[in-house]
């Protein structure tokens, strides 16, 4: 198992995180879990994913045995919207 952390920054024209280095590197890595940790560094909304992945995908016996996976990018669902919301607050947007 490796590990490698990527920090996005808020990008105020885009209204979000500019998730595009952390897609970059997902490509052809088996991802085992990706956590999101949000800070502020001098008033700039930073979005940090904690990824541990291996470079070799899963056998298929062991692919069948775990549950679907969400698909790896842009976090969905209601926790993220909220970040989003409140990264534009903390930046002025």
């Amino acid at each position: 198992m490796l590990a490698r952390i990527i920090t996005m920054r808020f990008d105020r024209v885009l209204d979000a995180f500019n998730d595009q280095p952390l897609c970059d590197f997902l490509k052809g890595k088996h991802v085992l879990s990706i956590r999101d940790h949000f800070f502020m560094r001098e008033d700039i909304p930073y979005l940090a994913a904690v990824v541990t992945y291996a470079m070799e995908p899963p056998s298929p016996r062991a692919r069948r045995s775990r549950p679907e996976r969400r698909e790896a990018g842009r976090p969905k669902g209601r926790g993220y919207a909220a970040l989003q919301r409140a990264a534009r607050l903390a930046s002025g947007a």
